[in-house]
C-alpha cells in the first residue's frame, strides 16, 4: 500500500484546491489525484502506482501541513491478496468455489527405474558399510585382547609381530579374492601366429646381418696386413741402395751447389736495386709535378670565379642605380609615406605614455572602496505599475531607472556631493559597442516626466561627471567590475530585480546595489549612511514622486 504525503522543500502549509478521486476508485500510474497550492507555488498530486484508492484524508479548501497523509492507494497485487475489501467502482468479485483449477500431474521422470537403482545402491552401500564395521569390530577386539594381556617386553614384541602378520594375511587374502574376480585377457590364435612369425623373421635377419658384418671385418684386416708387409719391404730396399752411395762425394756436391745459388741470388738483387731506385726517383718527380699543376689549376679556377662574381655584382649595382635614378618620383613618394607612418607611430606612442602616466597617477592617488547591499523595491514596483500606462499614453517612456536616478540625485545632494560637478550625473549603459554615457544635469526636485525625457537624449562614449550610475537589468550587480577610462568618485550599479521570501514568509521584490566610492570624497564611516539613505528613499517611493 502506497501512502501519499504532501511534501515541499520549504516546509510551507498548503490549501487543497481540488480533489479528483474518491474512496474505492481505480487509478492509473501518473493520474492526477489532487491539487494543493502554497503561497509560493502549486503542487499536483499524482498516483505513483496502478491500484485502488482506499482512503481519502482531505477535502477541498482544507489546509494541510508539510508531511500530512493525503491518500492511501492499494496496488493490484495487494488487492488480489485481500478478497474481503469492498470495491464499489465496478470491479467484479470472483468466488473461489466457482473456479475449478486442474491439478493433474504428469510423470515425466522415470521414477521406477530411479527407485530400483537407488535401492541397489543402498544395498551395496549397506553391504560395504557392514563389511567395514565388521573389520573395525574385529580389529578393535584384537587390540582389546592385546591390551588385556600383561606380559613381559619380549612377549609383547612377539605378540605385536603375530598380530601384524595376521593382519597382512587378511589383506593378502582380500587381494587374492579381488584378483580372482578379474577375467584374464585372451588373445586370438591368429594374432599369436602373426607375432611368432614376425619374431622368427627378425631373428633370421639379425643372424644374416651379423655374419655379413664379421666377414667384411675379416677381409679388411687381411688387406691391412698385406699393405703393411709391402711398405716394410720397400723401406728395407731403399735403405740398402742409399748405403752404397759415398757420403763424402754427396756432401761436396751439395756445398758447391749452395755457393752457386747464393752468387746468382746476389747478382740478381744488385740489378733489381738499381732499377727500382731509378724508377722511384722518376715516379717522385712526376708526382711532384702533378701536385703543383693541380694546385695552380685550383687557384686559377678560384680567381676566375671571384672575378665573375665581382663583375656580376657590379652589373647588378649599376642596374639598381639606374633604376633608382629613373624612378626618382617613386622613391620620393616612398620617403613621404615612411615619414607619415613615423608621425602616426609617434602620436600613438604619446597617447600610450599619457594613458600610462594617468593610470599610474590614479593608482597612486585614489583609494577605492566597494560595498554591496539589497534594496526592497516592492512598494516601488506597485507605484511603477500604476504610473507606467498613463505616462505611456502621453508618449513618455517611464522606467525603474528614472526612480533610481532621482533617488541617487537626492542622496548625493543631501551629502553635498553635487557642488563640484554642477548637479551632473552620468547615466551609463552597456550595449554591443561597449559603454555609453548620458551626462545629465538636473535638480532633485525635477518631475519624473521631465527626467524621463532628459534620459532619452543622445549618449556619448565618455563620462564627464564624477558621479556615475549604471542600471543593469540583465546582470547581477554583485559580480560587475567596471574599469572606467575616467575614474569616478562615486559609482552606483543597480542590478536586476528578483523575488525573495523574507523571514516573515512574505514574498518581496529586491535589487542588489553595488556601491563603489573614493575614500577621499566619502569616508568609510559615512558610506554606510549614504547606502542607508538610498535604501530608505527607494523603499518609500512617495519621496521620489
Amino acid at each position: 500500500m502506497e501512502r501519499l504525503k504532501f511534501e515541499n522543500s520549504r516546509n510551507y502549509k498548503g490549501i487543497v484546491e481540488s480533489v479528483f478521486v474518491s474512496d474505492g476508485e481505480v487509478v492509473k500510474v501518473g493520474q492526477l489525484l489532487a491539487k494543493i497550492s502554497t503561497q509560493v507555488e502549486s503542487f499536483e498530486i499524482t498516483s505513483p502506482i496502478e491500484g485502488i484508492v482506499k482512503n481519502v484524508y482531505v477535502i477541498e479548501s482544507l489546509i494541510v501541513t508539510n508531511g500530512d497523509i493525503i491518500f492511501d492507494i492499494v496496488s493490484s497485487s495487494e488487492q488480489t491478496m485481500e478478497p474481503t475489501l469492498d470495491f464499489t467502482s465496478g470491479t467484479e468479485i470472483f468466488n473461489a468455489d466457482d473456479i475449478q483449477i486442474g491439478m493433474e500431474t504428469k510423470n515425466i521422470f522415470p521414477t521406477d527405474k530411479f527407485m530400483s537403482e537407488n535401492e541397489n545402491f543402498k544395498k551395496s552401500d549397506e553391504f560395504l558399510k557392514a563389511n567395514f564395521d565388521s573389520n573395525v569390530e574385529e580389529t578393535s577386539r584384537d587390540f582389546e585382547n592385546a591390551e588385556n594381556k600383561t606380559v613381559e617386553s619380549e612377549d609383547m614384541h612377539t605378540f605385536k609381530n603375530e598380530f601384524l602378520n595376521k593382519y597382512d594375511e587378511s589383506i593378502n587374502e582380500r587381494v587374492d579374492s579381488m584378483n580372482s574376480n578379474v577375467e584374464p585377457l585372451t588373445i586370438s590364435d591368429s594374432i599369436t601366429e602373426e607375432l611368432s612369425l614376425w619374431e622368427l623373421n627378425e631373428k633370421k635377419h639379425e643372424s644374416s646381418f651379423t655374419d655379413e658384418f664379421n666377414k667384411n671385418l675379416e677381409n679388411n684386416q687381411t688387406r691391412k696386413d698385406k699393405n703393411d708387409n709391402v711398405s716394410i719391404k720397400d723401406l728395407e730396399l731403399n735403405n740398402q741402395s742409399v748405403s752404397h752411395v759415398n757420403e763424402e762425394e754427396l756432401l761436396s756436391q751439395i756445398a758447391h751447389e749452395i755457393k752457386r745459388l747464393n752468387k746468382a741470388l746476389e747478382e740478381k738483387e744488385s740489378d733489381s736495386n738499381k732499377k727500382t731506385s731509378h724508377v722511384i726517383t722518376v715516379d717522385e718527380s712526376q708526382s711532384n709535378y702533378l701536385v703543383d699543376r693541380d694546385e695552380k689549376d685550383r687557384k686559377n679556377e678560384f680567381l676566375n670565379k671571384k672575378l665573375e662574381d665581382l663583375m656580376l655584382s657590379d652589373k647588378n649595382s649599376m642596374e639598381k642605380l639606374e633604376s633608382l635614378i629613373s624612378n626618382n618620383d617613386l622613391l620620393s613618394e616612398e620617403v613621404r609615406l615612411l615619414k607619415l607612418e613615423n608621425e602616426k607611430l609617434n602620436e600613438k606612442l604619446q597617447l600610450i605614455e599619457k594613458s600610462f602616466s594617468l593610470s599610474s597617477k590614479n593608482n597612486e592617488t585614489t583609494k577605492k572602496f566597494k560595498m554591496s547591499f539589497e534594496v526592497d523595491i516592492t512598494a516601488l514596483m506597485t507605484i511603477y505599475t500604476l504610473m507606467q500606462e498613463p505616462y505611456l499614453k502621453k508618449g513618455i517612456e517611464l522606467s525603474l531607472c528614472t526612480f533610481y536616478l532621482k533617488a541617487f540625485n537626492m542622496v548625493s545632494e543631501k551629502f553635498n556631493l553635487l557642488d563640484v560637478n554642477k548637479n551632473t550625473i552620468s547615466l551609463g549603459t552597456i550595449d554591443e559597442k561597449g559603454l555609453n554615457f548620458n551626462n545629465l544635469a538636473f535638480d532633485s526636485k525635477i518631475p519624473l516626466d521631465t527626467l524621463a525625457n532628459l534620459m532619452s537624449g543622445k549618449a556619448s562614449q565618455s563620462n564627464d561627471s564624477k558621479l556615475v550610475m549604471f542600471e543593469l537589468s540583465n546582470h547581477s550587480a554583485e559580480y560587475v567590475n567596471l574599469n572606467l577610462e575616467n575614474p569616478s568618485d562615486i559609482l552606483l550599479v543597480v542590478g536586476e530585480p528578483r523575488s525573495k521570501v523574507k523571514e516573515d514568509m512574505i514574498l518581496s521584490n529586491i535589487v542588489t546595489v553595488s556601491f563603489e566610492f573614493d575614500l577621499d570624497i566619502l569616508t568609510s564611516s559615512v558610506a554606510p549612511n549614504f547606502a542607508k539613505e538610498f535604501n530608505y528613499i527607494i523603499g518609500n517611493p512617495g519621496f521620489i514622486i
